[in-house]
């Protein structure tokens, strides 16, 4: 099976000096034998909603996802909603993420917490059953998804 390899970086200073340093471009991270398992690309005017991924739709869990938006701001992101847990099992447990342009959102597979309490007081270790976008700008919003198992 082929690997998937993972290129990335930071670097910050700001005027004092302090900064960040943190990844490499000389040096991937490498998740081996996977496959791409799942694609998918949703066409979303301002304020549609659009399903990436769902357990019908593909693979019902994965190692590595990928999703890309080609709109959004910090002012109008496209937003991303994952939901744990979605037959309510033991609790549907959704959440949002903001996707800005061409900035790339990484998940190192599906496990999350359906029922979750703060500060993992409780909940139950389940998978991320669904993906699902919204469009907040005002440009037509292409989103692209890439998972891998």
């Amino acid at each position: 099976m082929p690997n998937l390899y993972q290129w990335s970086a930071a670097s910050y200073k700001d005027i004092t000096g302090d900064g960040l340093e943190n990844g490499s471009l000389d040096q991937p991270n490498v998740l081996t034998g996977v496959s791409l398992s799942y694609k998918n690309q949703v066409s979303l005017a301002q304020n549609a909603i659009g399903l990436l991924w769902n357990l019908n739709l593909g693979p019902t869990d994965f190692q590595y996802a990928r999703i890309l938006a080609d709109q959004g701001t910090t002012a109008l992101p496209v937003m991303l909603e994952l939901t744990t847990d979605l037959n309510n099992v033991v609790k549907t447990t959704p959440f949002t993420v903001p996707l800005l342009a061409n900035l790339p959102f990484e998940l190192w597979g599906s496990a999350s917490y359906a029922n979750y309490t703060i500060d993992f007081a409780g909940g139950t270790l389940s998978k991320i059953n669904q993906l699902r976008v919204k469009n907040l700008n005002a440009t037509t919003a292409n989103v692209f998804i890439w998972l891998f198992n």
